[in-house]
């Protein structure tokens, strides 16, 4: 039986292009990927690409997803704090599109995914990924919400 492979794109950028600077995206990132690789966490060392800082440009997200097609993972968990507009994330060099995001995942061709978003409107990228929203305020625990929100790709926003 073949063994179930994770692999983890973590992105931070403080310094966003012509935005205000933020002081702790890329601390939460490398505290993401820190976690994820670490001795409790699901994903191998080699299998979590790190972004912050200057790396965290438009070429490097679209070489980060190449790599990620590669390894060909059972699981694609992505993570992302800094800033966000209401079409894209903000990256150190340019702005990434919400469906370029959304396009990226579909092109890894895994079953599984989550993206993570710490970002001001966040939520507007959830219709770029085929849905439009969890409804109103949670009565229900957060697995129950993951387990029956959407197939494949999920999506949780801050």
């Amino acid at each position: 039986m073949k063994p179930f492979r994770t692999v983890a794109i973590v992105i931070g950028v403080n310094r966003a292009v012509d935005q205000r600077p933020l002081k702790n995206a890329e601390n939460d990132a490398e505290d993401q990927a820190s976690f994820l690789a670490g001795p409790y966490g699901p994903v191998a060392p080699n299998d979590v690409i790190l972004l912050t800082g200057a790396t965290a440009t438009v070429a490097g997200m679209e070489l980060a997803f190449r790599e990620v097609r590669r390894r060909r993972p059972d699981f694609l968990f992505v993570f992302f704090s800094g800033h966000a507009g209401a079409t894209s994330i903000c990256l150190f060099d340019d702005t990434y599109e919400h469906e370029n995001l959304a396009h990226a995942f579909r092109d890894v061709g895994c079953q599984k995914a989550a993206l993570i978003v710490d970002a001001c409107q966040a939520a507007a990228m959830a219709p770029s990924f085929g849905f439009g929203g969890i409804g109103g305020p949670l009565d229900e625990p957060w697995s129950d919400l993951f387990v029956t929100m959407i197939s494949g790709v999920r999506l949780l926003v801050a």
